[in-house]
């Protein structure tokens, strides 16, 4: 019988308990270039080739952070056919 467990820490935390032997995890393209101690990453694969775990944003209309304008440009840039905001 395989256990899952979920960890509510950061990233940094994760990739350690992998390194240690305990599990492993789903990360993001951004910590392919990062090296932990015990921490092999491999490709997410299935019958069709590299998989891939689509992400989905949520904000609130009243958020007035100043940097929520600038990520959303951001994401835009990189992934053009996002639809525009309501």
């Amino acid at each position: 019988m395989r256990k899952v467990i979920q960890y509510e820490v950061n990233g940094e935390t994760i990739k350690s308990l992998v390194g240690a032997g305990l599990g492993v995890s789903i990360t993001c393209d951004a910590y392919l270039g990062v090296h932990y101690a015990g921490v092999t990453y491999r490709e997410a694969r299935d019958g069709n080739g590299p998989w891939r775990l689509g992400y989905t944003a949520h904000w609130a209309k009243e958020n007035t952070n100043p940097a929520l304008p600038s990520f959303l440009k951001l994401l835009r840039e990189r992934y053009p056919g996002l639809p525009e905001a309501e």
